[in-house]
């Protein structure tokens, strides 16, 4: 392996470590306003993985930005919604629909 590789793992022989309890890999459920974006073809983190996240976000949207990989946020109009939804708190007035990303922008 390369250097830069060793180096990583020196570091990571240092860093700390504890148990973790098995509920800390279960699904994240809460009742806050949650926004989710995904990129429509994002083979990283494909929108079923948000989908499936939304199951136990019980005030969550989850935003499939049309044509787009990963790292959504700095795609399009995506990072003015999410600054809305940071305003607001809220998750309530957008619509989930797969043309989502182009009214909100136009309402913006």
């Amino acid at each position: 392996m390369g250097e830069a590789y060793q180096e990583l793992v020196k570091t990571c022989a240092l860093w700390p470590a504890a148990q973790v309890p098995p509920e800390f890999k279960g699904p994240v459920k809460s009742d806050r306003p949650t926004l989710l974006f995904s990129g429509a073809a994002d083979p990283v983190t494909p929108p079923a993985n948000a989908e499936h996240a939304a199951s136990t976000l019980s005030h969550s949207l989850h935003l499939v930005v049309p044509g787009q990989g990963h790292g959504t946020i700095i795609r399009g109009c995506a990072a003015r919604i999410a600054a809305d939804f940071v305003e607001r708190g809220a998750v309530e007035g957008w619509t989930q629909t797969a043309s989502a990303m182009s009214a909100p922008c136009r309402s913006l």
